[in-house]
């Protein structure tokens, strides 16, 4: 392994456990009570927070029970905000419906895009 590679992973590891470490304390936690709430001992989650790269996943969904807190916050993910939740929702109906219309016979289909173009073009029109 060289050089780089070994700075990268512990740059990894040492994010991961200052989150775990951070999260912890937040909530007023010690390792002992970490341990005790999560099922995990606590020289497993001293090893987490100081050199373990990523903990397996059942361990993480556990820790992050235990701390109130989702997996996603634990992992260092960013927290969809409302409004990209509500595009995700949006785009998952849209393509429900695109796999409907695939299912629908050529004419059919035909008849919903010209539906659809017809819809775009008027709201072009509306728009200039």
């Amino acid at each position: 392994m060289g050089y780089n590679t070994f700075m990268r992973d512990q740059n990894i590891k040492s994010d991961f456990g200052n989150r775990l470490k951070e999260a912890r304390r937040s909530k007023g936690l010690t390792q002992y009570e970490l341990a005790d709430l999560s099922g995990i001992s606590q020289r497993m989650i001293v090893h987490y927070e100081t050199v373990v790269k990523m903990p397996p996943v059942e361990k993480v969904k556990r820790i992050a029970e235990a701390l109130g807190i989702s997996s996603d916050e634990l992992l260092g993910m960013p927290t969809p905000t409302k409004e990209q939740k509500k595009k995700e929702d949006v785009s998952y109906r849209i393509m429900k419906r695109v796999n409907q219309i695939e299912s629908l016979p050529k004419r059919d289909q035909d008849m919903v895009f010209r539906f659809i173009n017809s819809l775009l073009d008027k709201n072009k029109i509306k728009k200039d």
